[in-house]
């Protein structure tokens, strides 16, 4: 029988009923508890730990009891109870037919004499071939078997049931047809499996062939299986029918006698660290699927007391004959209680979980927040106080493992991840971020507060030494594009950000008397006016300010990809501009180059590369390497993850107007320039200039140093592009280059290279349809032209950062090289996004030749734009009577206005004004005249001198002349 997806409803009434207040009855005293371990009496523990009054509840509440059965009963909640009965039926009936239908099909040691108990690690430190190694079987592809792999034919003992099967290899591993496996559905695979398992492939649909047992695959299959018994046990929980209590116990006490008689994997080496990646036991626990079972626990309880002979007799079982041993089972089991051994095993599971994962892993911190939350659901459902307490002691209190650890490797272990204070403090920047990509950002944060409530729930209050937990739903507003989704950096999809619970946070802020209530309340009563979060109650909604005076920040720095952005009528959605630069060393970080995404008409014409499945071969040798991203690679040298991790890729600040959360000198237009040591010294400045209400346009001027080469990549959207050599369209041949697999062009299809020079200016058009509002929108790329520049376009793989539908469609890609350094030469483009044939740009001219300061002339249906960059503050430059010492500037010259921005710098003018710094420092200022009106703001006190007038200008005032 094929099993279907997981049940959504089931796992919305087991979030439902974690939001309670409290679940179990506690003592009220504070001191740090004294409990009895390993027969020592009498030791103290680091912090205080409640002693339950009544057996330990998750989940399971009497009162939600009574309210889902009243409202079975009178049929009011009757609906969602038939929905997951009604999928649940086929299964149930199928477990009361043949048990052992799905029961073989869990991911075991089956056979007799091969329920193995001790799992060494292969301990050598060169990989070998699987066909020089003494392995169980022959395997058709070819297969390493490396450090921390489990060294099969060395596993020993044989415990008198089936154990949980140990995977050979933590990682999906690659199919015959050269991608990785494919897990199939339970009742496609065979029965009592033994070492190989039937498998499919990612991307070849009819491909099927036996493989090694992996980690990630054990995952998959305990996945299906745990969550179907979850869902019947919470089926028994609202009926107090015996057949959904059956099928929950008999795969909750397969998985807890198999794990009792089973020791962990080998802990080798010591001296540099216990396992590799996020396995447990050959087992990928990135899921949360293994906290079921403490729920399943829960939720059945009463069932299991009723009913323990029967389970630790092994008379559940309905396998074959000589699977399962009752005579040496209940030898082990007769003079114990079933909550016995249910506490030693999740005792040992959970304390294994933090030893060898939380502190042996030096894995990325959004599966520790996994892990941690699994590791406290099985100590918090144990009964015995004393094993609650030592395991919730790591959970909360103590570093002393940490610091066990530290002392055998003479460094920090992993990233502080125990206790939750210090999971917290490492993982949470300042500014409440997350500190990964954004498409974990939201997922982690998640976790924590989940972890962090469920202790509130149990007696545990540490809100107070957590509150950059409390930040965190604050912090994905500084990164959201005006469409409500966030910006993209590193392994991170499009990611949305519509609903928020910052509401709720501030609540708990409330009721725990945190500072941060103050703060928060103008946030809460921000993302309430702007629908992310739903009112409060009447009597929350009176105490929150009646204007929150929150606006997001013209500008804005993370600080720990780094990235930094700008924007222009942040909350506009169709008329919103915003551009983003990025490049850093942070966990699940790309090697990227100073890439960049632009926005513009309610869509990212301009994204991320993205990322699909993690570790696959799209991910690791295309979305992983630089030729997939919006940058420019100098000499044809890619960056690697190791160049990342280095911290000598992390992008740089050169200038910025406005630093962010301070007053713009210019309502219409801001700039940032970064730099990056990559293949020499690169230098990129995007400018945000706004037009009109409605328009605007980018300026990238982008200067890299390599004396080989230099290619400028764009990777858009669309459903067709045209490329122009002014308005000549480009006659192609076919490209030969462009297949480096070091960049990953060997991803790229429908390869064109442009087989003329290019005479005049670059102009590259993506057309896109916008379903929503029944329109063509248009991408153009004004590009200035060189004869040396090689022209080329193609296709690459879906960008999965980019907005619907065009994260499933292939990306249109322009390519344009030139040999020796692009330095003086530097790239200069002007984007803009707007209706099909209703572009505002006209022209665009280059008015300075060749050096260290360029100028452009944008000419716009709003005016002329003379855009001006040098690559050092301290030189003279002159452009069209314009005089400029400084980083930055533009000046526009409309029919009725004008406005005079500089950037960045010392000094700007001509022969009837100039705005100069006092002390030859370098400011930022904007001058603006119109309708007889002249007006100027400066960050630093400067001199205006206009029609031979000069006047005194006083920082951070706008003064009108």
């Amino acid at each position: 029988m094929i099993l279907k997806k997981v049940i959504l409803f089931a796992i919305i009434a087991l979030v439902g009923l974690l939001s309670v207040s409290r679940v179990s009855s506690y003592d009220s005293a504070k001191e740090p508890s004294v409990v009895t371990i390993d027969g020592k009496k009498g030791i103290k523990l680091t912090g205080f730990h409640p002693i339950l009054k009544e057996r330990p509840r998750l989940i399971a509440k009497p009162e939600d009891k009574a309210r889902m059965q009243e409202a079975i009963a009178s049929g009011n909640g009757g609906k969602k109870y038939q929905e997951l009965a009604k999928k649940l039926a086929p299964y149930i009936e199928q477990h009361q037919k043949d048990p052992d239908y799905l029961m073989s099909r869990m991911p075991m040691h089956w056979g007799e004499g091969k329920h193995y108990t001790h799992f060494p690690a292969y301990p050598e430190t060169e990989p070998v071939d699987w066909n020089s190694f003494d392995s169980p079987y022959n395997y058709e592809v070819p297969f390493q078997l490396k450090p921390y792999d489990l060294d099969a034919s060395k596993r020993s003992g044989n415990a008198p049931v089936p154990t949980i099967r140990v995977g050979y290899h933590f990682d999906n591993i690659k199919t015959g047809a050269g991608n990785r496996t494919a897990w199939l559905n339970l009742g496609e695979i065979d029965a009592y499996c033994g070492e190989l398992v039937y498998v499919g492939d990612q991307y070849v649909k009819d491909h099927k062939e036996y493989a090694p047992w992996t980690g990630h695959g054990v995952e998959q299959y305990l996945i299906k299986i745990s969550r179907l018994a979850s869902d019947a046990a919470l089926l028994y929980f609202w009926t107090n029918e015996e057949k959904y209590a059956q099928f929950a116990c008999d795969y909750l006490m397969q998985f807890t006698l198999a794990f009792y008689f089973q020791d962990p994997f080998n802990k080798i080496n010591t001296t540099e660290r216990f396992i590799s990646r996020t396995a447990f036991n050959g087992m990928d626990i990135n899921s949360s699927y293994l906290r079921v079972y403490a729920n399943i626990y829960d939720l059945c309880y009463d069932y299991l007391q009723e009913n323990e002979k029967h389970y630790l007799s092994g008379d559940f079982y309905p396998h074959r004959e000589g699977e399962v041993d009752k005579v040496a089972l209940w030898k082990e089991m007769k003079d114990k209680k079933i909550s016995d051994v249910i506490d030693q095993t999740f005792y040992k599971f959970a304390y294994e979980i933090m030893d060898m994962v939380l502190v042996g892993s030096l894995d990325a911190l959004n599966n520790h927040c996994i892990w941690s939350q699994q590791s406290a659901d099985f100590f918090l459902a144990i009964e015995n106080d004393t094993l609650r307490a030592k395991g919730m002691d790591v959970i909360v209190y103590s570093d002393e493992l940490c610091k066990e650890r530290m002392a055998v490797w003479g460094r920090p272990t992993c990233f502080g991840s125990l206790p939750i204070n210090k999971q917290v403090e490492y993982g949470f920047s300042d500014e409440g971020y997350w500190t990964e990509s954004t498409t974990y950002l939201p997922i982690a944060t998640g976790r924590v507060i989940g972890l962090l409530k469920t202790l509130d729930r149990h007696g545990y209050n540490l809100w107070e030494q957590n509150t950059a937990a409390l930040k965190s739903f604050w912090a994905p507003f500084r990164l959201m594009y005006p469409n409500r989704h966030l910006a993209a950096y590193g392994d991170a999809y499009n990611v949305s950000q519509k609903k928020s619970g910052i509401g709720n946070m501030y609540q708990l802020a409330v009721k725990n008397n945190l500072p941060e209530a103050e703060d928060l309340k103008y946030k809460v009563k921000w993302a309430i006016d702007n629908g992310f979060s739903k009112p409060l109650s009447q009597e929350e909604m009176k105490e929150l300010p009646e204007s929150s005076g929150i606006e997001l920040p013209r500008t804005d720095l993370i600080k720990y990809v780094p990235l930094y952005l700008q924007r222009n009528n942040a909350l506009d959605k169709e008329n919103g501009l915003m551009a983003t630069m990025y490049c850093g060393n942070y966990t699940h970080c790309q090697p990227e180059g100073i890439s960049m995404e632009l926005y513009g008409k309610g869509f990212k014409p301009v994204p991320h590369v993205g990322y699909t499945v993690f570790g696959s071969k799209l991910h690791k040798e295309y979305q992983n390497r630089t030729g997939s991203k919006n940058t420019v690679i100098p000499g044809n040298l890619p960056l690697t993850h190791d160049d990342m991790m280095s911290g000598k890729y992390d992008l740089q600040l050169y200038a910025m107007e406005p630093m962010p959360n301070k007053q713009a000198v210019s309502e219409s237009m801001s700039f940032i320039e970064t730099s990056l040591p990559y293949g020499g010294k690169q230098r990129r400045n995007i400018a945000l200039i706004r037009t009109s209400e409605t328009t605007g346009f980018y300026v990238d001027i982008f200067r890299s140093s390599n004396p080989e080469s230099n290619e400028y990549r764009l990777h858009s959207i669309g459903n067709n592009f045209s490329v122009f050599n002014g308005k000549t369209a480009l006659s192609y041949v076919d490209d030969p280059g462009h297949r480096d697999e070091k960049l990953g062009d060997h991803f790229l299809k429908d390869r064109k290279m442009f087989d003329g020079k290019l005479t005049e200016n670059l102009q590259a058009i993506f057309n896109f349809r916008d379903e929503e509002n029944n329109r063509v929108l248009e991408f153009n790329v004004h590009m200035l032209g060189r004869e040396e520049y090689k022209v080329c376009t193609a296709t690459g793989e879906p960008r999965t950062a980019a907005d619907k539908p065009f994260n499933e469609m292939r990306s249109p890609a322009l390519f344009v090289d030139i040999e020796g350094e692009a330095w003086k030469r530097p790239f200069i483009s002007v984007y803009e996004t707007a209706e099909k044939e209703e572009s505002n740009i006209r022209s665009i001219k280059r008015l300075v030749d060749d050096g260290p300061f360029v100028a452009v002339e944008v000419n716009d249906a709003s005016g002329k734009y003379t855009v001006m960059s040098s690559d050092s503050p301290e030189l003279h430059n002159s452009c069209e009577g314009w005089h400029f010492q400084g980083t930055y500037a533009v000046i526009k010259e409309g029919e009725d206005s004008m406005e005079v921005y500089l950037g960045k710098g010392k000094s700007l003018g001509n022969d009837k004004l100039k705005i100069t710094s006092k002390n030859g420092e370098e400011i930022s200022a904007s001058l603006r005249i119109y309708k007889n009106k002249v007006e100027i703001y400066s960050t630093h006190n400067c001199e205006l001198e206009l029609n031979g007038k000069k006047h005194k200008i006083k920082a951070k005032v706008k003064s009108a002349i």
